[in-house]
């Protein structure tokens, strides 16, 4: 090798070194961060993070924020141009038109009419959002809550919303998409006795193929569960025990979705709560099953926002990712007893002791609430924490968005990369567009070798030797949910990782 040459290739491995040991993992944001989340906005293999903001009326605060990954873990804010009134409590990006690119979905309050509005931005292909459509969502109460599904099956994205739980009309409600950027007008349920909607999630109960709802209620804390039937629901009671939120999640990967639920017990236990499970049984009916009295949450938790279930250690269990927020006299979080617990699922509704939770610090600035969201940031596989400060719309502060990245050892670290480790470690596969529906595409620069997919209970579903170089897999026929792909080489895995079927 000719000295020219050995000093470019070290020139290379330098700048290489250099740009992948500096893993920005802390960004000042605008304020008030109500929700996070994260979707690969322009389809490019990478996460990029979508934080929805507090903007009140005739306040000029910004609606949200689009942070784009830039590779090596670094992101760059990329629009913090939208201003309109609106508490985005709930921001989500999810395919609603016909193409395959995830448009964003927002509120928008018209404060002039005292009117609310579902304001969907659609994405222009390259991950950019110039050109919005407003529905109507004939009420003037605030909305508390946006959340999506499929609830008449027929592969397009419905939007469920929750009306504000101060409010004396209580409502949730669906609009369902006709396709071509048109939806019905909304169809509402409401609740007598002034009872007040605590939480609603959407997921399929009886594998129908049609997404159902779990509502939770405030007087008697009953929990509703409405079977779609198309373009109708039906509905049922579970006992009152004083559900306050739930989720929607399969907890032993039998296919088929149990609820997870957070109990808060009347009286003077109202300051305890209690994680229970009722389990699915099939035929549409449950089991409950209460077995956890979590003495870490003897506090507020901080709002349905901060409940997460997911694989946090990638056995294929969901595990119980809590933010706990402990306060000081000052209203201030106290920074010692506060930051994110996680209770793993050992499987048979089995879980580690409340009192052996792992415990994940977080940084803290002085704040009153923090908003979190778990997501693969860096594409490794394994599932990262990302969580944003609140703030105060009425008080300039400096606010932020923390990841800490999952090393794949039960540790989240600022930085996910050690160079003297991973250097001969680059990525030779990739998996896109993720999450997806009807295909999944498989990139790899191996010349030959051999793809398989697996689903949560390790079967098959689907292998292919590689011929090209980009594998296309149809996935029409599949079952929503996470499957895990690994590419082969010479007898012996060269990558792997997950694919989410929506």
């Amino acid at each position: 090798m000719s000295m020219n040459k050995f000093y470019l290739l070290l020139t290379a491995m330098i700048s290489l070194f250099t740009i992948r040991g500096m893993a920005q993992t802390v960004y000042e944001i605008p304020l008030v961060v109500e929700s996070i989340n994260a979707c690969d906005l322009d389809l490019d293999g990478d996460m990029d993070i979508i934080l929805g903001h507090y903007s009140v009326c005739y306040y000029d605060n910004i609606t949200f924020t689009i942070l784009k990954d830039e590779g090596y873990n670094s992101y760059e804010i990329s629009d913090t141009t939208k201003t309109y009134a609106g508490a985005q409590y709930s921001i989500f990006a999810e395919r609603i038109d016909e193409d395959e690119y995830p448009d964003l979905v927002t509120v928008f309050r018209d404060c002039e009419k005292s009117k609310n509005y579902v304001r969907i931005w659609y994405n222009d292909g390259e991950g950019n959002f110039d050109y919005y459509e407003d529905y109507d969502l004939f009420a003037s109460d605030p909305v508390s809550e946006l959340s999506f599904g499929d609830a008449d099956g027929d592969g397009l994205t419905d939007i469920f919303v929750r009306i504000n739980y101060m409010s004396s009309t209580q409502q949730w409600g669906v609009l369902y998409n006709y396709g071509n950027r048109r939806f019905s007008k909304p169809v509402y349920r409401t609740y007598p006795d002034s009872c007040c909607v605590n939480d609603i999630e959407i997921g399929d109960l009886n594998n129908d193929k049609k997404d159902d709802v779990v509502v939770t209620t405030g007087g008697k804390g009953d929990m509703f569960i409405y079977y779609s039937t198309g373009r109708d629901f039906r509905e049922r009671c579970l006992p009152e025990v004083w559900y306050t939120y739930t989720r929607i999640v399969d907890f032993d990967g039998d296919g088929l979705k149990d609820i997870a639920t957070v109990i808060t017990p009347p009286g003077p236990a109202s300051d305890i709560m209690l994680l229970g499970i009722c389990v699915n049984q099939g035929n549409e009916e449950f089991e409950p099953l209460y077995s956890m009295e979590e003495s870490v949450l003897c506090q507020y938790v901080g709002g349905n926002k901060d409940l997460k279930m997911e694989d946090m250690n990638n056995d294929g269990l969901p595990d119980w990712v809590f933010n706990i927020e402990f306060y000081q006299e000052d209203g201030t979080i106290a920074n010692e007893e506060s930051g994110v617990r996680i209770l793993y699922n050992l499987g048979d509704f089995q879980f580690t002791d409340p009192e052996d939770y792992q415990y994940v610090q977080l940084k803290f600035y002085k704040e009153h609430e923090r908003r979190i969201h778990i997501a693969d940031f860096n594409g490794d596989g394994y599932k990262d924490i990302a969580t944003a400060r609140r703030g105060d719309v009425w008080i300039w502060q400096p606010n932020y968005l923390d990841i800490l990245y999952n090393d794949g050892n039960g540790n989240f670290i600022e930085n996910p990369l050690n160079v003297e480790e991973n250097d001969d470690k680059l990525k030779v596969s990739d998996c896109y567009p993720n999450p997806g529906r009807g295909e999944m595409n498989i990139r790899t620069v191996l010349p030959e070798g051999r793809i398989e997919v697996y689903d949560i209970l390790g079967k098959v579903v689907y292998k292919q030797d590689i011929t090209e170089e980009v594998t296309k897999i149809p996935t029409e026929g599949w079952a929503k949910g996470m499957y895990l792909w690994r590419v082969y080489s010479e007898g012996k895995e060269a990558e792997s990782g997950k694919w989410i079927k929506q």
